[in-house]
């Protein structure tokens, strides 16, 4: 990940540029919509173009967006899809450097981004030189240098934003899962930062490889590809490192589930991902069942929600809830363990009530032993907390985030992950489920393969 693109103040400067551009090209260049759809696959109308000005100046008037910060990630679809399409321009363009302060942005001694911008070419030298009239000249188009070209990209994100995508349905599918399994969670893992690829590497060497062909494996992602869920977000921060390599898919069942910032693009780039051939048990649909004689084991998709793909709603689309409901009734001396990216609470932040209503029959009776659970990048194993016996913060998979300040009022917590680097952020971690028989084995391990903590669910 390019540094920049997480300082707030660097941002604010490209958005206040960018918003001033949107509006002077459709001032400027009649047929623009025209000249954009030579540009790619996806034909864009004057609708895309006037929308792609409208979310520009309302990104650049949004003062909740800007405060000063050097670990920028607002949770806002427009302000991703833009971060997802500078990241391609500065890339397609070759600027971007390993590791390495870039001239005129102060870089702390460790980058945790792992990249920054060697130069920054987006700036109005670079635009296509146009006639004095502002008319065209022959037909107009764009090279990759233009800055035009991050707009391009952006009019086609929010076209396939507004192209909802079918919603699978899974609920006639359980795959068995075995008495003595291994379960490997991580939440928020798909950055791309070379902590977050040295903790995959890590789950592979230590925690699946030495059991292949001996022992059920499982690796469920519990959501959000940065930046903005496009198909390029994929390509470069999830599939190429996933910690089950290609050739495994045999031996390692992989998973994924919904986050907010696989939906902010409308979810096409996650169901396209699906298809990759280490997620075939997952039949293409973003929710799912594991169970054996013990355990019942629900991966839910709580960000899916065509009312408006902000993803934050934290809600479960279709006949989620429903089908959980009925599952756990026929089966009621089986133990429940329920996956979502969306948190059922918190001790740093309000919750909707979205999603723990949709639950609230189960919950109530006292059905669902362990819930884990990403979106916020931190880690902490709360006290049971109305009838969920076990809920988890597992979020701290591969974005940077300090610790935060609890709330008043929150919910207890059993166990905070604390460990920090030298520049006061989380450490990266996951959680090693052992299933044996009723009884499941956790524990948490970092980036560099410590455990820090250990409980069981029993």
């Amino acid at each position: 990940m390019i540094r920049e693109l997480h300082i707030s103040r660097f941002m604010k400067e490209k958005v206040s540029f960018l918003a001033a551009l949107a509006r002077d090209m459709v001032q400027t260049l009649p047929g623009l919509a025209e000249d954009f759809s030579g540009e790619g696959p996806e034909e864009i109308d004057d609708r895309d173009v006037a929308e792609l000005v409208t979310s520009m100046e309302a990104l650049d008037a949004d003062p909740t967006l800007w405060e000063p910060t050097d670990n920028w990630h607002p949770r806002n679809a427009n302000a991703a899809i833009l971060q997802s399409c500078l990241d391609e321009y500065y890339r397609e363009n070759d600027a971007v450097q390993l590791d390495q302060a870039s001239k005129g942005i102060v870089i702390p001694e460790r980058n945790i981004y792992g990249e920054s911008l060697r130069q920054d070419i987006l700036t109005s030298a670079n635009l296509v030189n146009q006639s004095s009239t502002g008319r065209r000249v022959g037909k107009f188009r764009l090279n990759k240098r233009d800055p035009r070209w991050v707009l391009v990209l952006r009019a086609k994100a929010i076209k396939r934003r507004r192209g909802i995508p079918r919603f699978p349905d899974n609920s006639g599918q359980s795959t068995p899962l075995d008495s003595r399994a291994r379960m490997v969670l991580v939440g928020d893992w798909g950055s791309g930062l070379p902590g977050a690829v040295q903790l995959a590497g890590k789950i592979w060497k230590s925690h699946l490889q030495p059991d292949v062909g001996s022992k059920d494996l499982h690796v469920v992602h519990l959501g959000d590809v940065y930046h903005a869920g496009l198909a390029s977000d994929y390509r470069k921060n999830f599939l190429k490192d996933w910690p089950v390599p290609i050739g495994q898919e045999s031996a390692v069942a992989s998973w994924c589930l919904a986050g907010n910032h696989d939906m902010y693009s409308g979810g096409h780039g996650y169901f396209n991902m699906l298809k990759d051939q280490r997620f075939f048990r997952q039949n293409q649909s973003s929710y799912f069942l594991m169970e054996n004689d013990h355990w019942q084991v629900f991966g839910l998709d709580t960000s899916f929600d065509p009312r408006d793909f902000s993803g934050d709603i934290g809600e479960l689309y279709g006949e989620q809830a429903a089908w959980v409901a009925q599952k756990r009734a026929a089966t009621p001396n089986k133990k429940c363990l329920i996956l979502t990216h969306h948190q059922p609470i918190s001790a740093y932040d309000v919750v909707k009530e979205n999603l723990e209503r949709r639950l609230r029959p189960i919950q109530t009776n006292g059905q669902i032993d362990a819930w884990f659970w990403g979106h916020e990048h931190l880690c902490a194993v709360y006290d049971s907390y109305e009838k969920i016996r076990y809920p988890v913060l597992l979020g701290h998979g591969g974005f940077p985030e300090k610790p935060k300040i609890k709330r008043l009022g929150a919910p207890p917590i059993n166990y905070e992950w604390l460990t920090v680097d030298t520049q006061g952020f989380v450490l990266f971690g996951f959680a090693v489920l052992d299933f044996d028989g009723a009884k499941i084995d956790v524990r948490l391990v970092d980036e560099n393969d410590v455990q820090q903590h250990s409980f069981t669910i029993a």
